[in-house]
């Protein structure tokens, strides 16, 4: 009888096996890279371009970088984009062209950069301060969400004209948002709530290359009709007041010329926005979690959703179904933060207050490994084209801004 004294394959090694693919190794990686020097303080956001050459990454010190990570990590080596007042919360690449970087700050603005000339192609103001924001999969549009839970659409081909609001939420209830996002190809739209529930519209309608209808008329244009209107009215009738009074006295003379009409500020439009509704449909509400939802992502390939809650779970959830694939919580003991599926969707990461970042299995949520981290995870996120996973997060005194790459 031979007796082995090697350890049985584990049940995650044959997970792989079983499906011809290499089982992952990831004890074995080199310890993280670090990008130091291009943010002064805490790093809020990250994201690869689409072709996964390039990373930016921005913060609380107001500037957004992009790195060629693999060409160099130096700062001199970076593209540094200024133009944002105050703390930049989010940022998204352009699905269909990786020189195009969206960006959403606490200024009420959205900006959009071309990477080539290090300048911004447009910059929209919102109604209030931005947390979060997302590309439309064929880029068109952009939606970007607020403190106040609101929602607005943006589209990119008309210079950043704010389309009006998107409202996932039940008419007469105002809900907490905190992750938006469309589905692999546009159809859907979600939104993570306060509540645990994830809202899911019907977004087809917006995605063809013509702009998205609107449920009302602007109220800019309903606002300029009444004046035109009122102005009109009001000529005629000082005009006949006007005749009888010279009359009685030929040297009363009235004056009948309109008022010019108000000019319509960039912070006056992004008000308005507020009253017209995008007319998508609210499909199905999924009770995914029973706490707020931090973050929520669909996987490359669009099998899965991915949640994230204050109930310290990670939930994943089939598509276009949203049936319980998985719930993953035993290993993780203070809510994850931040999600990212892995270019082929075989790995989900997740960060946030626990003392590392879990990695674990998208097939059935079994965990693969912890990565250490010295900090609370803000933001994290694979990178589209092979196994390299960006952080940052809030860091030591010194350290502060500093972003790591696993896999380098």
């Amino acid at each position: 009888m031979t007796v082995s004294l090697s350890e049985p394959p584990s049940q995650d090694h044959q997970l792989f096996i079983s499906r011809d693919l290499r089982p992952p190794n990831f004890a074995a990686y080199k310890p993280p890279r670090e990008i130091k020097g291009g943010h002064r303080a805490s790093v809020r956001c990250l994201g690869w371009n689409t072709d996964g050459r390039r990373l930016a990454s921005a913060g609380v010190d107001k500037v957004v970088r992009v790195w060629t990570p693999e060409r160099s990590l130096e700062l001199r080596s970076s593209i540094e984009l200024k133009g944002h007042t105050e703390t930049v919360d989010a940022l998204a690449w352009d699905p269909t062209h990786p020189e195009r970087l969206a960006t959403a700050g606490q200024d009420s603005t959205v900006r959009l950069w071309d990477i080539r000339s290090g300048t911004a192609t447009f910059t929209t103001q919102t109604p209030g301060t931005n947390i979060n924001l997302t590309f439309h999969p064929k880029g068109h549009l952009i939606a970007v969400g607020n403190r106040d839970d609101d929602i607005s659409l943006i589209d990119v081909r008309a210079g950043g004209k704010l389309l009006g609001t998107i409202k996932p939420s039940p008419p007469d209830s105002k809900e907490e948002i905190n992750e938006i996002t469309w589905s692999n190809s546009g159809s859907i739209f979600i939104a993570t709530t306060g509540t645990g529930c994830v809202r899911v519209m019907d977004s087809r309608s917006s995605n063809d290359v013509s702009p998205p209808k609107v449920a009302s008329e602007s109220a800019s244009a309903l606002a300029q009709e009444a004046a035109s209107k009122a102005a009109v009215e009001e000529s005629a009738t000082r005009k006949t007041e006007g005749a009888s009074a010279m009359d009685v006295d030929e040297e009363k003379k009235v004056d009948a010329t309109p008022a010019a009409p108000t000019a319509v500020t960039p912070a006056m439009a992004a008000r308005q926005s507020l009253t017209q509704t995008v007319p998508w449909e609210s499909v199905y509400t999924l009770l995914a979690h029973t706490a707020t939802i931090f973050c929520a992502q669909f996987d490359p390939l669009g099998r899965y959703l991915a949640t994230a809650s204050a109930d310290s779970t990670v939930g994943c959830w089939s598509i276009p179904e949203f049936e319980s694939v998985w719930m993953a919580g035993q290993n993780l003991n203070y809510p994850p933060r931040a999600l990212s599926f892995s270019h082929d969707g075989e790995f989900l990461a997740a960060g946030g207050e626990d003392p590392f970042i879990w990695i674990g299995s998208t097939v059935n949520g079994a965990t693969l490994h912890k990565l250490p981290v010295t900090g609370t995870t803000n933001t994290l996120a694979w990178n589209p084209a092979k196994n390299l996973l960006a952080y940052a997060g809030e860091e030591k005194a010194g350290h502060e801004g500093t972003i790591r790459i696993w896999g380098l």
